[in-house]
């Protein structure tokens, strides 16, 4: 199972021991906020860019991958945790009951644009997704060959079409 120091209740609030995690390497800076391409947590160097197991409220972790480190300015030299805005990888447990697809590998992770801020306490370990656009047969390897619309509810096939469509949506969506 999940180990205390990951622990999320389902109210979301994080049960966090020891030190906070130490965010390093500053990339910009805006009114609000302080980015950051590091962060250091339970020994581990997380970096913007990593796909990370994320604590759930059940010993089966959600997946993700870290987009952004930060901190908010407001909370700077306060007991404040660093932040991460993750997009999010769903299972066929999120899914499942939408698609038709037969073959349903459990090592299956499906891309998607949603994405939303966490403490940095939540961030578990890092993994590795392969991208294919075959099943990998492998139990213990990550794989992802669709993106997930959550919005529409429905699997797209990854192509380099697919992924162009679908980004600039999320971005005009996204940035106003």
């Amino acid at each position: 199972g999940i180990n205390a120091e990951y622990g999320a209740s389902s109210a979301g609030k994080y049960l966090m021991v020891g030190p906070f995690p130490k965010p390093f390497e500053k990339e910009r800076e805006t009114n609000h906020r302080i980015y950051y391409k590091k962060l250091k947590w339970n020994e581990i160097v997380f970096s913007v860019g990593d796909d990370v197991a994320v604590a759930s409220e059940t010993d089966k972790p959600f997946y993700a991958q870290i987009e952004t480190i930060f901190v908010n300015k407001k909370k700077v030299g306060k007991r404040e945790s660093p932040q991460v805005l993750i997009r999010w990888y769903y299972t066929w447990e999120h899914v499942g009951r939408t698609e038709s697809i037969k073959v349903r590998p459990s090592n299956e992770l499906f891309y998607s644009f949603h994405a939303d801020e966490n403490p940095a306490e939540v961030l578990i370990s890092k993994i590795g997704v392969v991208f294919s656009t075959k099943v990998v047969k492998n139990p213990k390897i990550l794989f992802c060959r669709y993106i997930w619309n959550h919005e529409l509810l429905k699997l797209v096939l990854i192509d380099k079409e697919n992924i162009s469509k679908f980004f600039l949506q999320w971005r005009r969506k996204n940035t106003g």
